[in-house]
């Protein structure tokens, strides 16, 4: 049985830049050098988000960010697929696929507060599944070609698909902080989900493990 949720985050100490104007530029040369100061400091901020990871454990119930490899944020009592986690998932058996993904999308949900997306299923699932007689060569083909292009893999395969990060968003938080209750996606409060938000992209790095 999980216990009560609880919320772990820890300070950001990333070094932020600042930019000072000299005192003899006039204002008119300083009104047109603010936009570039904002459109650097946007992509400076953006390639800090983009070095993030995330990192998921099934067994302790934990979603990690990390910058390189310190911790900047660590979420505890993750719900995961109710059936719990594997290697080799299929579609409808209520399991979370274990491996490494990229964040694909993030969007609005009224279901779920927020959904993050994920790059499901990889090339070494289509390779596995390929082996184990669970997807034809040509499933197993089309999956990898739309890693290879940087797309969305199919899916409508036999291994499943529309894995993500979600909130409990409309559901009940006392089934949440008990049981595992996803389909197979991983789930976290409405309110550490919006502290995870600010540090992920689309491009991040997530580890299932």
């Amino acid at each position: 049985m999980k216990t009560n949720n609880r919320i772990y985050p820890l300070v950001d100490n990333r070094k932020h830049l600042f930019f000072h104007t000299p005192h003899h530029v006039t204002h008119g040369k300083h009104l047109r050098f603010l936009p570039v100061v904002f459109a650097v400091t946007v992509l400076i901020s953006t390639a800090a988000v983009a070095e993030n990871r995330i990192q998921i454990d099934t067994q302790t119930g934990t979603l990690t960010v990390l910058d390189e490899e310190k911790p900047i944020l660590v979420l505890d009592q993750i719900s995961i697929g109710r059936f719990g986690a594997r290697r080799g998932k299929t579609v409808g058996d209520g399991m979370t696929p274990l491996g490494e993904y990229r964040i694909t999308s993030i969007r609005k949900s009224r279901r779920f507060h927020f959904f993050i997306g994920l790059n499901y299923p990889s090339a070494a699932d289509a390779d596995r599944g390929l082996k184990n007689g669970i997807l034809t060569p040509s499933q197993a083909e089309a999956i990898r070609t739309a890693h290879a292009k940087g797309n969305l893999p199919p899916q409508n395969t036999p291994l499943g698909g529309h894995i993500g990060l979600h909130g409990v968003g409309i559901g009940d938080l006392a089934v949440h902080a008990r049981y595992n209750w996803t389909r197979g996606c991983v789930a976290v409060t409405n309110a550490q989900l919006d502290q995870l938000l600010p540090l992920v992209r689309v491009g991040t790095r997530v580890e299932i493990r």
